[in-house]
């Protein structure tokens, strides 16, 4: 019961967690020299881990807030939820 009220907010916690991990062992793989050797912009978005915990991140405050806001009636909180998913569309759609 609790897990299916809150089953955004705990994927986006794991995409955070699982994130961070694979962060980790790559950084104690390879050290910091190959994260600072990046070509452009497009090759620190494609990193995987880094764009698991962004993703996460973003998943768990939109889930967060929704939430919150939806409880405590917060018109700020849902307005944040709004312009979140409504952005999140308009670069999917300039994406593909």
């Amino acid at each position: 019961m609790i897990l299916r009220k809150n089953q955004s907010k705990v994927i986006g916690m794991a995409m955070i967690c699982l994130g961070a991990w694979s962060f980790s062992e790559e950084v104690s793989e390879y050290g910091y020299t190959r994260l600072l050797r990046v070509d452009s912009v497009v090759h620190l978005v494609l990193h995987v881990s880094l764009a698991m915990m962004i993703v996460g991140g973003i998943t768990f405050l939109m889930s967060f807030a929704g939430c919150l806001g939806a409880l405590r009636e917060n018109i700020c909180l849902l307005k944040l939820v709004s312009a979140i998913s409504t952005s999140a569309i308009h670069v999917l759609d300039s994406l593909f």
